[in-house]
């Protein structure tokens, strides 16, 4: 599968994780919500922008 995916292709371990998850009933595929503190973006513009404000 290496071949025909490249770097796109699951790692053997990451298989074996995601079989283990759908086994104990997990069918959704997207990340769950983590605990803490969102993470924030700063860039030049909000800089910027509240400083003029």
């Amino acid at each position: 599968m290496k071949v025909q995916y490249g770097d796109a292709c699951l790692s053997q371990q990451q298989v074996y994780e995601w079989s283990m998850k759908f086994r104990n009933g997990v069918m959704y595929v997207a990340d769950a919500p983590r605990p803490g503190q969102a993470h924030r973006l700063l860039s030049v513009f909000h800089i910027h922008h509240t400083h003029q404000t």
